[in-house]
């Protein structure tokens, strides 16, 4: 899974087998390590939830949860959709945006990009 962070957004970008992973053990995670203490790594957890709303964000103790409905994966894993954003109020005035996409392979080689959902305009 691959995490970009802008100004009031973060976009994730989900591989063929993650996304077969997520949608079959409902979570995803990935952590950043800042030193050598739990109170020092940041989790990011993709997390399956039955709810209905598509995406779903939130922050508590070094931890972001995102949440995706099960008809949001089940659609990104069986359909051509490409992904999906919200962007909910995360306290008053403020909202972040959230996108969950698919991680398709660029158009000039990456050694990254060897298990990426094919590029449509390859």
């Amino acid at each position: 899974m691959k995490i970009r962070i802008a100004p009031q957004s973060i976009r994730l970008r989900i591989k063929p087998a993650e996304l077969t992973a997520l949608h079959a053990a409902g979570t995803l995670t990935q952590s950043l390590e800042l030193g050598p203490t739990p109170d020092q790594i940041v989790s990011f957890e993709l997390r399956v939830t039955p709810d209905p709303a598509p995406l779903q964000i939130s922050y508590k103790t070094s931890k972001i949860l995102i949440k995706a409905s099960h008809a949001l994966v089940d659609e990104l894993l069986n359909t051509e959709r490409v992904g999906a954003t919200i962007t909910q109020e995360v306290y008053a005035g403020t909202s972040v945006t959230v996108l969950l996409e698919k991680d398709f392979k660029c158009l000039t080689h990456r050694d990254e990009d060897v298990d990426a959902f094919p590029n449509p305009a390859a």
